[in-house]
């Protein structure tokens, strides 16, 4: 049964391709005789499928380089918007970083104005800090005035004091190291004494009373020793311990300058 449904199959197919042939043979003769014009048009009926086919295929390939070609378009013009796009978005954050320059610098010209002192701008170069460092480097030294001992301050308070220069550098210890020795007092009842640091890496100053001081006075510098003027801003008071047996007070404080961020700095010309 297989057997002959293979010969069968066998037979359709050369009868088929016996007459595509003979289809073809015929095309061809009437083209060049002109021998029989029914057999031609008949043929091209019997092929009329195929050629669609033939033609939705060739339809297909041009659509497809067209969208080939809308897709390349597209990417191009989507990679342009995206390029145009982070260029606004850097312009954008550029204005922002310029504005809050401008607003900081007007901010510390007016705290300079405010105290009515003479000074010279200068700029920190330390690329990074850490909470506790002690030293920082600045832009200006003995070229632009700056000297050993002169005061360091920035908008929000006393910075540190320069302890070392070179011919356009100089280096400056910070308030937060408790190396300097700078003598303070609270704006409420004045009471006075001198910065050092705690073993909790905190500053504080001690009184050998007990005093009425509250969280949150202001300390500011009271102007002995000769390096600072009196009434400079230092910071606020953080935390007031009463040693009973010693009749000693700890006043800690908590300092108005962020040493975590310096980056514009007053020198002080007295």
């Amino acid at each position: 049964m297989s057997s002959f449904s293979f010969k069968k199959r066998s037979s359709n197919k050369a009868s088929i391709l016996f007459l595509c042939l003979l289809c073809v043979f015929l095309i061809s003769l009437d083209k060049k005789y002109h021998l029989n014009i029914a057999i031609s048009k008949y043929t091209i009926k019997l092929f009329e499928p195929v050629y669609k086919v033939i033609d939705k295929l060739k339809a297909s390939k041009t659509n497809l380089v067209v969208s080939k070609e809308k897709l390349e378009q597209l990417q191009s013009t989507n990679l342009n918007l995206s390029k145009e796009n982070s260029l606004l978005k850097l312009q954008a954050m550029q204005a922002d970083k310029i504005k809050e320059e401008n607003k900081r610098l007007l901010s510390m010209l007016k705290a300079a104005k405010d105290l009515d002192l003479n000074y010279i701008f200068a700029k920190v170069m330390e690329l990074q800090f850490h909470k506790y460092q002690e030293i920082v480097t600045i832009n200006r030294g003995e070229a632009h005035g700056v000297k050993e001992n002169m005061p360091v301050v920035n908008s929000n308070g006393v910075v540190g004091v320069v302890i070392s220069s070179s011919e356009s550098y100089s280096r400056v210890l910070l308030i937060n190291s408790g190396k300097i020795g700078l003598p303070v007092k609270t704006i409420e009842g004045n009471y006075r004494g001198v910065l050092s640091l705690e073993t909790d890496n905190t500053l504080s100053f001690k009184l050998f009373s007990d005093v009425e001081i509250s969280v949150g006075d202001k300390i500011v510098t009271s102007g002995l020793g000769g390096n600072f003027l009196d009434g400079i801003p230092v910071g606020v008071v953080l935390q007031v311990n009463y040693l009973e047996q010693e009749s000693l007070s700890i006043i800690k404080i908590r300092p108005y300058c962020d040493f975590a961020s310096l980056d514009d700095v007053f020198v002080l010309i007295q």
